[in-house]
């Protein structure tokens, strides 16, 4: 079982995804709900050291920033993954090299997550007969582009089921003002 870095979306954004699940859902499809959480994937590995969690915590320091979803991507052959594409921006480009720089002793790294082989996505359905795709896409196919925002970053160990958060534009919105408040007294 693997354990990742994900990036976690506002609560629009969230909520947005969360609908296009139900849509796939409500027409037979297996999408990723209710007890799964919209998020983009920016480092994978067999497993995260304490150490490296200790590391990973300072690269969030720039949460919030803007994140916008695009069209549709499909991934695999005989049982199709359904995404929505994220659009990349500086902000994303940055926060996923020196992630990748902070983790790159963590055993068990598959080769897609490396710069320029990483593809942003945040997935909708897994396990999509190739029959049925054309049906899953004509659903999803009339959303347009979405605007959003990360807000938070967690580390997900999925054997575990525990999620660690390492940080939330809440939690360093809060640090930032009690740090000013201190400096002010």
């Amino acid at each position: 079982m693997m354990q990742s870095v994900e990036l976690l979306l506002n609560a629009e954004m969230d909520a947005h995804i969360r609908s296009q699940w139900e849509s796939l859902a409500e027409a037979g499809f297996h999408a990723l709900r209710p007890h799964h959480r919209p998020h983009v994937t920016v480092g994978v590995a067999q497993e995260i050291p304490p150490q490296i969690d200790r590391a990973i915590t300072p690269l969030f320091w720039t949460l919030p920033f803007p994140l916008r979803l695009g069209g549709l991507v499909l991934f695999g052959e005989k049982r199709i993954v359904i995404a929505r594409a994220v659009t990349m921006s500086r902000e994303l480009l940055n926060c996923h090299q020196r992630l990748f720089t902070v983790m790159r002793e963590c055993p068990g790294q598959p080769l897609h997550m490396e710069p320029g082989k990483w593809t942003p996505h945040v997935t909708l359905a897994k396990r999509i007969p190739a029959a049925e795709v054309g049906r899953a896409v004509e659903i999803l196919a009339t959303r347009e582009d979405f605007t959003g925002a990360v807000v938070a970053a967690r580390r997900w160990d999925g054997q575990r089921k525990i999620e660690t958060i390492f940080a939330s534009a809440a939690d360093l919105a809060g640090h930032l003002t009690q740090g000013n408040s201190a400096a002010d007294s």
